[in-house]
């Protein structure tokens, strides 16, 4: 995925691109239990969930998702750096009223051996669909810390994207 978003970028006529695992508006995607560094201790069973979404840098770019506080994914969040998830608006009010959610910390129950700092809080996003308007708690994942079998090419171009899909393809391809 590294490689053809890099090979994507470079075409003539691409502003950016991204990827993500289950893209909003699909009402798909996981959910997970989340523990908050310094809440409760509770059971799985009782653990608040979470929409969990994995997704590259400049995701938020291609999808045009407005970056609230703190700074996007980046290419250096490795499986061998810290943890480190973007959440969403919603999800920073649930769980830190009234405080900045960056630089927070937190566990998703199927990998709790890694603790994940709050590096980015987004604008809330539509992810089940427009008739749904709950806002969603929900985290966004590096793809280089969660590496996902499947993931959603996202080009955002100003030209005709039919003028360069043919490129796209081929770069895929490649």
């Amino acid at each position: 995925f590294v490689r053809v978003l890099e090979r994507v970028r470079a075409l003539p006529g691409v502003e950016t691109a991204g990827a993500m695992n289950t893209l909003p508006l699909t009402d798909g995607g996981s959910t997970q239990p989340v523990a908050i560094e310094g809440g409760p201790v509770l059971p799985l069973s009782e653990q608040p969930e979470v929409a969990v979404r994995v997704l590259s840098p400049e995701t938020l770019g291609a999808l045009r998702i407005r970056l609230l506080e703190g700074r996007d994914v980046a290419a250096t969040d490795t499986a061998d750096k810290p943890g480190v998830v973007l959440i969403t608006e919603t999800m920073a009010k649930r769980f830190w009223p009234g405080q900045s959610a960056v630089g927070k910390r937190l566990k998703l129950s199927f990998s709790p051996e890694i603790q994940r700092e709050v590096v980015g809080v987004v604008a809330d996003v539509k992810l089940r669909g427009l008739a749904k308007t709950e806002p969603v708690s929900a985290l966004f994942v590096p793809h280089g810390q969660m590496p996902w079998g499947w993931m959603a090419l996202l080009v955002r171009t100003a030209q005709d994207p039919a003028s360069i899909s043919s490129a796209v393809r081929a770069a895929v391809r490649a």
